[in-house]
Formats: C-alpha cells, sequence, structure tokens
C-alpha cells in the first residue's frame, strides 16, 4: 500500500454535497442547486429543482434561492412563473396536511418579486405582487415599500397601497392621488 498519496483538493460542490448527503432529500436537493448556482450555473440548478419534484417536494428555501438564482440571472418569466406557482399552492391550502406538498410565499418572496418588478419596471406584475402581499398578511414596511410606491408613482403608473392590509387603500393614476390619510395627502404622483 502507499502510504503518502498525493494530496489534492476537492472542487467545492463536492465538499457541499458530502455535507448534506446524510440529510432529508429536500436538504441534499438545495444543496446540489446551491451548489451549482455558487457554481454560476443556474441552468443546471434549474434542472435539479426540476427534478427534485419527482423524488420531493421543495420547500420555502429552496423555491427562494431558486426564485433569487431566476431573478440574479435576469430570467423574469422563470421568477415569475415559480412566483406564481406559490401563490397557486397558497390558494389550495385547506388543512395542515397541505403544507407539504405546497409552499407558501414568505416576506422575502415578496420582497424579491417586487424589487425585481421595480428593476425592469414590470408594474402591473409589480402591483399584482404587492396585493398579494397584503393578502398574505405581509404589512406595508415604509423603508423598504415606500421608495417602490414612490418610483412607480413617478412613472405615473397605477397602483394601489394599503399602509395597514385593513384600511387606507390609495391610487396612484395620472398624477392624481386620493388620499385617506394626512401623510398621503401630501403624495403627488407625477406623469411623463
Amino acid at each position: 500500500y502507499v502510504t503518502d498519496l498525493p494530496s489534492f483538493s476537492l472542487p467545492p460542490q463536492i465538499d457541499k454535497i458530502c455535507k448534506v448527503a446524510n440529510k432529508p432529500l429536500v436538504v441534499t436537493y438545495t444543496g446540489l442547486i446551491q451548489a451549482c448556482l455558487d457554481a454560476g450555473n443556474v441552468q443546471h440548478g434549474a434542472c435539479i429543482f426540476n427534478h427534485m419534484h419527482k423524488f420531493c417536494c421543495p420547500n420555502l428555501v429552496t423555491c427562494n434561492i431558486m426564485l433569487k438564482a431566476y431573478l440574479d440571472h435576469g430570467m423574469f418569466e422563470e421568477a415569475k412563473d415559480l412566483f406564481q406557482k406559490m401563490v397557486d399552492d397558497a390558494n389550495h391550502v385547506s388543512n395542515k396536511e397541505d403544507y407539504k406538498d405546497r409552499v407558501i410565499p414568505d416576506i422575502y418572496t415578496f420582497n424579491a418579486m417586487l424589487d425585481a418588478c421595480v428593476t425592469g419596471q414590470q408594474w402591473d406584475d409589480f402591483e399584482f405582487v404587492y396585493k398579494q402581499m397584503l393578502r398574505f398578511g405581509h404589512h406595508f414596511n415604509a423603508k423598504r415599500h415606500l421608495r417602490m410606491i414612490m418610483y412607480a408613482c413617478k412613472e405615473g403608473k397605477v397602483f394601489f397601497y394599503s399602509c395597514h392590509p385593513t384600511s387606507c387603500l390609495f391610487a396612484c393614476k395620472e398624477g392624481k392621488v386620493f388620499p385617506f390619510s394626512p401623510f398621503f395627502s401630501l403624495l403627488r404622483c407625477g406623469t411623463r
């Protein structure tokens, strides 16, 4: 036997696979996806993501990782499809057992999509995502969302906003604001 084997290092993806190999299947698949994304190959990550559905359901972390990867690589339509699937899944949850097979979007999911919509000036999608965020019980965050709303208004786009899920709804269209709050009576939406 040779005792002095030459030393070499394994690619970082192998280390990641070894670390998650004894974990539940969803964690292993998520690790494989993340390894692909870390290597800069979103197509392989997407392939693994699609393949994993044959063996296990992705969890929220897996979906958010894939959503962010799509957005970071300019694949807005793929991200939008994944987001829509998550919203549709949530619409079909009727009991506790349904959560095993369905993924419900969280605030990270909504914020990632909202950022991408603003960056790409996808205003109809922005409005849809924002309304869904409120519908799912996530609240307006002035520090995070006000900048987006102001930008949408600056672009003269229709936008519905709520500072609280059950009160004060505003519409911004063609330079008009319909205020229901003293603060937002100051808001002026410009048009180009």
